[in-house]
């Protein structure tokens, strides 16, 4: 079997040729709303917030999780 070029945000699946895309991008593509919290993980497991702006490629990353935005004060 081939493998998919995309990636997954929660439990839904993306299809893109792109290899890099923005925080917005990945949010936006995905239905989700982009004034959400975006995280990346990692094979390990481990997670790193993704800002709106900036580019990361989605191959590096074994999925991507939406949160809720929060405001502090």
């Amino acid at each position: 079997m081939a493998r998919q070029n995309g990636y997954w945000v929660g439990d839904q699946f993306v299809e893109t040729s792109e290899d890099q895309k923005t925080g917005q991008e990945i949010l936006e593509a995905a239905g989700k709303d982009p004034a959400r919290t975006l995280v990346a993980v990692n094979a390990r497991g481990e997670r790193t917030i993704v800002d709106r702006g900036q580019r990361v490629d989605v191959r590096e990353f074994d999925k991507f999780e939406d949160l809720p935005s929060f405001i502090y004060g």
